[in-house]
């Protein structure tokens, strides 16, 4: 009887994290959906700054997916379909998270240089503002 009440117990401490882990990766999602592309140069530096701090919160969760996913590998004994699942969600919002930054790392940098013609037609591009630190 002990023997089942353990595993009861473990199940229900898996369910707690799981729906946590679960509810984090659906706060995220909306974290990034909710960031809006900007117009200025200054907007977009506090953009970059928003989805940098995003992405270290997804890296920092990297490991509690995993603990969370090991312990259902270890109560399911063969039974996949949810463990693939949170692990499947968690990779989802990183790749999410990492697109959504280095694009507009890419529309950040492209607004940072003016294009100018110089003689013959030739264009030069020419840094208008300092970058700070991105990555």
């Amino acid at each position: 009887m002990e023997g089942l009440e353990a595993k009861l117990a473990q199940w229900t401490e898996y369910e707690t994290l799981r729906a946590s882990c679960l509810a984090w990766l659906r706060e995220t999602d909306t974290k990034l959906h909710a960031v809006d592309l900007r117009a200025t140069v200054a907007e977009k530096q506090e953009q970059l700054e928003v989805l940098k701090t995003l992405q270290g919160e997804v890296r920092a969760k990297e490991l509690e997916i995993d603990a969370v996913t090991e312990r259902a590998q270890q109560l399911h004994k063969g039974r996949g379909s949810l463990v693939s699942e949170l692990g499947a969600k968690y990779q989802q919002v990183s790749h999410k998270v990492k697109v959504r930054f280095e694009s507009t790392i890419i529309i950040y940098r492209s607004h940072l240089f003016t294009p100018v013609i110089g003689h013959g037609g030739q264009v030069y591009l020419i840094l208008i503002t300092k970058i700070s630190s991105l990555a």
